[in-house]
């Protein structure tokens, strides 16, 4: 279960990770809007998350649970492969993403 800022912070490294690429395609738009809906993030929290920048969004990240940390990085490769292309901006975003969260044994 994410807490209030948790939301905020995933809500805002998904953003982060449309925007990798340059590009904000559609189908990265609807992927978005499922894992809102998935994790209950209301429009209010959306709009707070785009103000949070990455560094912060991490350091509330590192305090979930390894179980949501992981669920973060797997729904970051839903985005990344929402537009059928992989760019290596993205990948690196993941990489760090995974390393700054303790995770990158998932994605190795």
């Amino acid at each position: 279960m994410l807490t209030s800022n948790q939301k905020i912070a995933f809500a805002s490294i998904l953003i982060e990770m449309a925007n990798a690429d340059g590009n904000i395609d559609i189908h990265e738009c609807f992927v978005i809007q499922r894992i809102r809906e998935k994790l209950s993030i209301d429009d209010e929290t959306f709009m707070l998350a785009k103000e949070v920048s990455l560094p912060v969004a991490l350091a509330v990240m590192q305090d979930a649970t390894k179980q949501s940390r992981i669920l973060l990085a797997k729904m970051l490769v839903e985005v990344i492969d929402a537009d059928n292309k992989v760019d290596g901006a993205e990948l690196r975003l993941l990489k760090a993403v995974a390393q700054n969260l303790g995770i990158e044994v998932y994605f190795g």
